[in-house]
Formats: C-alpha cells, structure tokens, sequence
C-alpha cells in the first residue's frame, strides 16, 4: 500500500509540474473599436488603452517607412471594431496583443506587406 501511495504521489507531482511548463498562458480577450493609429505597430482603442502589436517592431517616427506603415494600419483597423489576445502589459502600460480582425491576423499582414520586421519583446 506504501509503494502504491508513493507511485501515485510521485505521479501526482510529475504531472503537476509538467503541466506547468508545457501549457501556454491563456490570453485575454478584449473586443475594442480602435479610436486612433498612433504609428504602424500601436494604437488606442475605445477602453481608453493603447495597445502594441507583439511580435513585430515598424519604422519610427522621421524613419523611412514610418508613414506607409502608419497609413497602411489605419486604412485597416481605424473606427473598425477588433479582436485583441492580450499577453501582457508593457513598462509604459501598453497591452501586448495579437490583434484580429474578422480572421485576419493584423501582426501577419503588417509582416506579410513588408512594414515590420519580428521583435521579440523582452520584459522589463
């Protein structure tokens, strides 16, 4: 009964600990019209929260670039409501999301028409 106890309590703990590390975090998911492009990978939306798209990094402001990838997302998203999966927050409060809308996942279009570059986002 004792080795029986142990197996299952052994068990118990690896399938405990395996879980852990092979689920991935589960979104949040915040549906949202998007108020305003503030550049190609960051926008408000009507929560009052802006949001930046994980995953990819477009031009800057004054970079080449930076107005075809801002015009670019408002001819997308601007006062259409979308589909954010947000991971976590950013140092400035910015949500990190993947952003849908409809069935198009906007990070990959961006990607896919050669205005982003992917960015892996390190916490702070």
């Amino acid at each position: 009964m004792r080795k029986t106890t142990l197996i299952f309590i052994i068990w118990l703990v690896a399938s405990g600990i395996a879980y852990y590390f092979l689920t991935e975090p589960k979104p949040e998911i915040i549906n949202a019209k998007v108020l305003s492009v503030i550049d190609g990978d960051t926008i408000e939306i009507s929560t009052g929260q802006k949001v930046r798209f994980l995953g990819i990094n477009t031009p800057e402001k004054g970079m080449p670039n930076y107005l075809e990838a801002k015009n670019f997302l408002k001819k997308l998203l601007e006062n259409r409501t979308i589909r954010l999966e947000v991971f976590s927050k950013d140092r400035y409060g910015r949500l990190l999301a993947h952003v849908f809308y409809g069935k198009t996942h906007i990070n990959e279009e961006i990607l896919r028409n050669g205005l982003a570059h992917l960015f892996y986002y390190e916490k702070d």
